[in-house]
């Protein structure tokens, strides 16, 4: 064996490798190479359908039975509690009558939504088994960790009815 470390395959025009080359024997378990940027498609999807350059400009949402994708650079501009805000008017606020911002922002301070959702993020680029998965995001630095995010689930259950 060669102390070279292991290099990953070269993208070809329209070309994505499909699967990494071995780990090296003097990578620890630990220690993974990168790939270029270069995620290989899911399962069900053609070859030629990854993703070379990231950021992509979405971020996929998933609440209760939808998916959504929302504009990267919109979440981080609006912040953490902006855009649970827009997720509360998107997926849950029923007009009742003709609202004005002051109302909206009075029926989403009294929501349960703003009181106990909580939003969990999945990383594009990890550094362990911390960050790997399901991840439950805070409020603080959520400009900067949005441009890793590959998707954001959004948990809330309803109070049950009086």
């Amino acid at each position: 064996m060669s102390d070279t470390p292991v290099q990953p395959e070269q993208s070809v025009e329209g070309k994505i490798p499909q699967t990494p080359p071995p780990l090296s024997p003097q990578l620890s378990d630990t220690t993974l190479p990168t790939y270029n940027n270069v995620i290989s498609p899911p399962s069900g999807v053609p070859s030629g359908a990854g993703i070379i350059d990231w950021p992509v400009p979405h971020v996929i949402v998933f609440f209760r039975k939808f998916k959504r994708a929302y504009g990267r650079a919109g979440i981080a501009q609006l912040g953490y509690t902006g855009f649970v805000k827009e997720l509360y008017l998107g997926f849950l606020w029923k007009r009742k009558i003709q609202r004005t911002v002051k109302t909206l922002d009075a029926d989403f301070a009294d929501s349960t939504f703003a009181k106990t959702a909580t939003l969990r993020g999945v990383f594009y680029a990890v550094h362990g088994k911390d960050d790997v998965g399901l991840v439950r995001l805070g409020h603080i630095g959520w400009a900067g960790m949005v441009q890793n995010l590959v998707s954001i689930t959004v948990d809330f259950e309803d109070e049950p009815e009086k």
